[in-house]
């Protein structure tokens, strides 16, 4: 009792809980701003260690030394003035409700304010990582070919090789491909291998090049390793414009190879078609990627040469859709305008009954051009089922859930296509 009567006397108790509380409230402090500023942990644990240590040199400081009106002085120099004493007291009473006030105030902005960000940061993670690992080691990013022809004009045919070798890799249940928005954001952009697998969150990036002349193509394709920027595989392919389906398919067939996947047996086989069909189908995909109304009306006429070839095309019919879908209401007739974007669906439909897009595309104008909400979820249902990863049926079904109400569907369909797009 005689020592506690001492510890308080010398206003030992005080500087200890002082300390302590200023001490948490330092730590806290550090860990929120540490890391934005890029220091590592290593610098969080240093300030504790240092706090900690500082500890006992505090509390034998508060022992041997008094805080009076005068300054710092030795405890064994001070009179045993009462009043003197309690103004101290008092001083170090109010220093330590400052501190404790200070305490409680972050730690409520750090439970109601911070906690809340830093939880959905950490979900997000975990989300990503929970994909991750149910894949392992199999994810890609397909990014755009690049155009090494003489005249650097083909731009929209390394672009389309890209885009029909991703969409073959999508097919495979067993490989999280990124999505081609995501993907070929780095166009032209200086990013290297491993920042691109890094912002991505994939394992794997597929990059190649494209070089035409006259009716002969050169592609160039690389699969690299996105840890080690290891190339696990490249080739180069000099064939005629007749061949370019059969180049595309070896190449989705070589990395699903290297990456150790079997291709699904049922997966549909590109339709083919003629090299000059197929040129003004990528050209016209090129331009609808834009948003304008004025490149929208060259992607149409584009497509319309397309099919005078080859009414059988059914892919250019399905672009045709979306651009007609999309210029509804700028016609001279609305009745009109929807009857055409109904006849050049109904040609796809005809053409490819599988398609998960164009199925997808359908059930959209079932709901809203004859309102027959259940129909349509059926074929939203059937577009799923076909191919879950194709980013047109995964964008086009969460509008449709989000349209009629159906927030948690949303979210969670938003959710699935951000882990791929």
């Amino acid at each position: 009792m005689l020592l506690l009567s001492e510890l308080k006397r010398r206003n030992v108790i005080r500087v200890a809980i002082a300390y302590l509380a200023a001490a948490w409230l330092l730590i806290q402090v550090v860990e929120t701003l540490f890391p934005i500023y890029g220091l590592p942990n290593n610098a969080i644990r240093l300030v504790v260690a240092v706090l900690a240590v500082g500890f006992v040199p505090a509390v034998i400081m508060a022992w041997i030394f008094e805080l009076t009106p005068e300054g710092i002085k030795r405890d064994s120099e001070i009179s045993g003035d009462a009043a003197s004493r309690i103004r101290v007291h008092r001083m170090l009473d109010r220093a330590i409700m400052v501190v404790l006030s200070l305490a409680v105030s972050y730690f409520a902005f750090d439970k109601l304010v911070l906690d809340p960000v830093e939880d959905a940061r950490i979900a997000d993670q975990a989300r990503s990582e929970a994909l991750n690992e149910s894949y392992g080691k199999k994810s890609i990013a397909v990014l755009p070919f690049s155009d090494m022809s003489p005249n650097q004009d083909q731009e929209f045919f390394a672009d389309g090789m890209s885009d029909q070798i991703l969409n073959v890799l999508t097919r495979n249940s067993g490989l999280r491909v990124i999505a081609r928005t995501s993907s070929f954001s780095f166009k032209d952009q200086n990013a290297d291998i491993a920042e691109i697998a890094e912002r991505l969150n994939v394992t794997h990036v597929l990059e190649g090049s494209i070089r035409k002349s006259d009716d002969r193509i050169r592609v160039t394709a690389q699969l690299v390793n996105a840890a080690t920027s290891e190339h696990i595989w490249s080739d180069t392919y000099d064939r005629t414009l007749d061949d370019l389906f059969q180049v595309q398919d070896e190449i989705s067939a070589a990395v699903v190879a290297r990456l150790e996947i079997s291709l699904s047996a049922h997966l549909p086989k590109p339709q083919r078609t003629d090299p000059e069909v197929y040129r003004l189908y990528l050209q016209a995909v090129h331009l609808i990627g834009q948003i304008n109304s004025e490149k929208h009306a060259q992607a149409e006429s584009l497509l319309r040469q397309a099919l005078h070839l080859d009414p059988t095309y059914a892919p250019a019919w399905r672009e045709l859709t979306r651009v007609l879908y999309r210029q509804i209401g700028t016609g001279p007739s609305l009745r009109e305008d929807i009857q055409n974007t109904r006849d050049a669906l109904a040609r796809a439909i005809a053409i490819d009954p599988d398609d998960p897009a164009t199925i997808a595309y359908r059930a959209w104008h079932v709901a809203d051009f004859d309102g027959d909400i259940e129909r349509a979820a059926r074929l939203f249902e059937r577009a799923v089922t076909l191919n879950s990863a194709d980013e047109h049926v995964v964008r086009t079904v969460l509008q449709f859930a989000l349209a009629f109400g159906n927030t948690d569907d949303a979210i969670a369909i938003g959710e699935y296509g951000i882990a791929r797009n």
